[in-house]
């Protein structure tokens, strides 16, 4: 290894001295050394910094309202960003009942994605609250806030205040496909048998 270091001393040396006899500028001084060049070990993955712009990731554009919270993944890892509750007084949602919750929050979603809006398990197991129509579709196309529709089927009143996680968000990439109107479809073991047929 010392061998290798002193061999990488001389040719440094080498080089400094054929600039010196080329005579290079002070302005414009060798920038770079040998070991520049060589291969080095680092820990862990190597990563590539790219700007978003010139990547795949979509970027979807928020608007925020006043008082409201931007969508947050609470985990490096999470599947999906939580939604909170941009309500100027607290709303009651009583055994049965189910009310739309605003969120503060408008989206522009790239064209061949969507949005959809899912239940958060935390207020669902202990407090029987969900998304009624779970998950919500958010089209690319939509520009208006993103609004909660929250079911209370739990047995006692829920209180929902400004800034309660309420659902989360998922942004998904869209697989295009096409309808084709035919007179009859292929046959299969199940058939036509639903609601049950396959036993409880």
């Amino acid at each position: 290894m010392t061998d290798f270091k002193d061999f990488l001393k001389e040719l440094n040396d080498d080089m400094s001295n054929f600039s010196e006899t080329k005579k290079r500028p002070e302005s414009s001084p060798i920038k770079h050394k040998v070991e520049d060049f060589l291969p080095t070990k680092r820990k862990g993955k190597m990563t590539k910094t790219t700007s978003l712009k010139n990547s795949k990731t979509p970027i979807v554009k928020l608007q925020r309202l006043p008082g409201a919270i931007l969508p947050e993944a609470k985990t490096k890892e999470a599947a999906g960003y939580d939604l909170c509750a941009n309500n100027n007084f607290p709303i009651i949602i009583r055994p049965g009942e189910h009310k739309t919750i605003p969120t503060g929050i408008k989206m522009e979603i790239p064209d061949g994605w969507c949005a959809e809006v899912y239940s958060r398990s935390g207020i669902a197991a202990k407090n029987g609250m969900f998304v009624l129509n779970s998950p919500g579709l958010l089209d690319s196309d939509y520009r208006g806030e993103i609004m909660v529709i929250l079911a209370n089927f739990g047995l006692h009143e829920f209180e929902v205040k400004r800034g309660d996680r309420i659902a989360q968000l998922r942004v998904k990439k869209l697989d295009s496909f096409v309808f084709e109107e035919v007179d009859s479809l292929s046959e299969t073991e199940r058939g036509e048998g639903g609601l049950g047929s396959t036993g409880v």
